[in-house]
C-alpha cells in the first residue's frame, strides 16, 4: 500500500530545502519535475488540489498491475492523520493557495451574491483563510455583526445587493434571519432598506409626473404628419437593417450582452434630472457605463451648472412678469421682436433638415 497523499502533505519547508530533488506520484506514475522552482511549485499545487478538495483517504496499490486504484478508504494511519489534519500548517498553507477565489456557496446552493455583478459568485480571499462570503457563511456574518466596523461593512454589502435587479430579496433576508436572528433582521432592514431599489423605469415614471409640455397636444393634422413620418422612418430602417429587425429577429436574442446593456443605457440612463434645478441633462457614456446600469439613478444631486455655482435655473411661472402671463397666441405673435426667415422646411432622406 502506498500513501501518495502523505507525500503531498509533507511540510513545505522540506520541499523547499531541496527543490532539485522533487518527485511525486500521480496515478502510480513517477513524474520528475523540471523547470524553475516556481513552475514546479505551481505543478505541486495542481496535484495536491485533487486531494485537499475531494476528501482525505488512502491511495491503495493492491491491484495486479501495481498501479494505484484511486480508491478512498476510511482508515487513515495515525502518523498520516497528524500530517494531514486541518490544523497542520502545511495543509492550511496549501488549502489557501489552491482554493478558488470565488465563494463556493452553501450545500446545494451555489453562491450568487456578488455585490456588483448580477447572479455572479462573490469574491473571497483564500490566502487570508476566507473561503465563503458573509451571506453564505453564518460564522462570517456573525463575526461581522459583533463589531461596529463589521456592521457597517455588512450594511454596505446588503445595500449593494439590494441595488441589483437580479437579487432575490426574500432569500437574502431569510439568510440574514437564519444567521443572526429576527432582531438583527429588523436592524439591517432599517439600515439597508427592506424594499429593493426601484428600477430606472419606475424612477422616471415618478420624476416625469411634474413635468408638463409647454406645447399643446397635437391636433388631427399633427397626428397624421407624425404617423407619416413614423412610417417613412420604418421603411428606411427596414431597407438598411431589414434582417436585424425582421420577424424572426424581433426579440433581443440576436444581440450581445454588451449591445443589450448599451440599448438599456440609451433608453433609460443617458439622461438624468438635476435635484436642484430639475432640468434634464445628458449623462456621458464611458467604457464602464454598461456595467453600472443597475447603479444609475434618474436623479442626480447636482448638474454641472449647479455644481459650478453659476446656476442653470429652469424657468418657472414666478419668473414671468404679471402683465405678460396668460397671453393669447395672437398677443404673443404681436409682441414678437422679429421673425427670422429660414426658408422652406424640408427634410433629407435620412431625417436631417436641409438648409434652405
Amino acid at each position: 500500500m502506498r500513501s501518495d497523499w502523505f507525500f503531498l502533505c509533507r511540510q513545505y519547508n522540506d520541499v523547499e530545502a531541496a527543490p532539485h530533488t522533487w518527485s511525486f506520484y500521480d496515478a502510480g506514475s513517477l513524474h520528475q519535475q523540471t523547470g524553475t522552482f516556481a513552475s514546479r511549485r505551481r505543478t505541486l499545487y495542481d496535484y495536491i488540489a485533487r486531494f485537499l478538495f475531494n476528501g482525505l483517504g488512502v491511495d491503495t496499490n493492491d491491484d495486479q498491475s501495481g498501479r494505484s486504484t484511486g480508491r478512498w478508504l476510511p482508515g487513515i494511519p495515525a502518523c498520516a492523520a497528524k500530517a494531514c489534519s486541518p490544523s497542520y500548517p502545511a495543509v492550511q498553507y496549501y488549502q489557501r493557495r489552491v482554493a478558488p477565489t470565488t465563494c463556493q456557496g452553501r450545500p446545494g446552493a451555489p453562491c450568487s451574491w456578488h455585490p456588483t455583478q448580477n447572479g455572479a459568485a462573490a469574491k473571497v480571499k483564500p490566502a487570508h483563510g476566507v473561503f465563503r462570503c458573509p451571506i453564505c457563511s453564518g460564522a462570517q456574518m456573525q463575526a461581522l455583526h459583533q463589531t461596529a466596523h463589521g456592521k457597517r461593512a455588512l450594511t454596505l454589502r446588503l445595500k449593494q445587493l439590494l441595488a441589483l435587479r437580479s437579487t432575490d430579496v426574500l432569500q437574502l433576508w431569510a439568510l440574514v434571519e437564519e444567521h443572526l436572528g429576527s432582531a438583527a433582521l429588523t436592524y439591517y432592514q432599517g439600515r439597508a432598506g427592506a424594499a429593493p431599489r426601484k428600477t430606472l423605469q419606475q424612477q422616471w415614471k415618478e420624476e416625469l409626473k411634474l413635468r408638463h409640455s409647454v406645447h399643446p397636444l397635437p391636433d388631427q393634422e399633427g397626428q397624421r404628419v407624425w404617423r407619416e413620418r413614423a412610417r417613412e422612418d420604418g421603411r428606411m430602417r427596414d431597407k438598411k437593417f431589414g434582417l436585424a429587425f425582421s420577424e424572426q429577429h424581433s426579440g433581443r436574442a440576436w444581440m450581445s450582452a454588451r449591445a443589450r446593456h448599451f440599448e438599456f443605457w440609451a433608453r433609460e440612463a443617458s439622461w438624468f434630472m438635476c435635484t436642484d434645478c430639475h432640468r434634464l441633462e445628458p449623462r456621458p457614456f464611458h467604457q464602464s457605463s454598461h456595467d453600472k446600469n443597475t447603479q444609475l439613478r434618474a436623479r442626480q444631486k447636482k448638474c454641472k451648472h449647479c455644481a459650478r455655482g453659476i446656476g442653470y435655473k429652469a424657468p418657472v411661472i414666478d419668473d414671468i412678469p404679471g402683465p405678460l402671463r396668460d397671453l393669447t397666441a395672437t398677443a404673443l405673435w404681436a409682441l414678437r421682436p422679429i421673425e427670422i426667415d429660414v426658408g422652406e422646411y424640408r427634410r433629407g432622406d435620412y431625417g436631417y433638415r436641409i438648409h434652405t
